[in-house]
């Protein structure tokens, strides 16, 4: 399936990014418990960006790599990629990119406890996509803020960045993230 993946891609000139791995695939294995098979083709993808200098895919594939080191566990490489995707993201000035590299270094700092560069990230991601109308990035930004203050025993505060989450995640029919919400709120107590 991905040899097909790849030859399609080839034929209707697809970036790079999408020829030499398939990233959707590779994302959905990192997040579903597979990182040793998913982190492996997102490293490609970005190299393979980066090897073609194609700067504006290099983004949305170190996005990817960022969050997909988070869910493995590896907060140095999570720290990386989203480092680089907020640089690249601010030089070509896509801010929804910058808003969601933003909440993924939220993430990666969170992971490496480095509490204060997490919330700095965290409301700075927020503050960009509220201002964007992008909506499920600002209901993503509760629910890390929430873990956050979770983590570092600010419970009110966890407490009110979980119901403004679960709201969102419920008036946008995003059914998934509100149970993921709603068993936080529960294990908050």
């Amino acid at each position: 399936e991905r040899v097909i993946a790849r030859e399609i891609a080839s034929a209707h000139n697809f970036p790079v990014y999408y020829r030499m791995t398939n990233p959707p695939l590779a994302h959905a294995r990192v997040v579903t418990g597979a990182p040793g098979h998913g982190l492996p083709a997102l490293r490609a993808a970005a190299n393979g960006c980066r090897e073609k200098y194609q700067t504006r895919n290099l983004t949305p594939a170190l996005l990817n790599l960022a969050e997909g080191a988070v869910f493995a566990g590896d907060a140095p490489e999570a720290r990386a990629a989203s480092a680089e995707a907020l640089d690249l993201a601010r030089q070509f000035g896509m801010r929804g990119y910058e808003a969601n590299a933003l909440r993924v270094s939220g993430e990666a700092c969170r992971l490496a406890s480095v509490w204060e560069a997490a919330a700095v990230a965290y409301a700075s991601g927020l503050d960009i996509a509220e201002s964007l109308g992008m909506r499920p990035l600002v209901a993503h930004c509760h629910l890390g803020l929430a873990r956050l203050y979770r983590g570092t025993d600010k419970r009110d505060e966890a407490q009110e960045h979980l119901a403004t989450a679960a709201t969102m995640y419920r008036e946008m029919d995003m059914r998934s993230w509100l149970e993921t919400a709603q068993a936080e709120t529960k294990e908050l107590g």
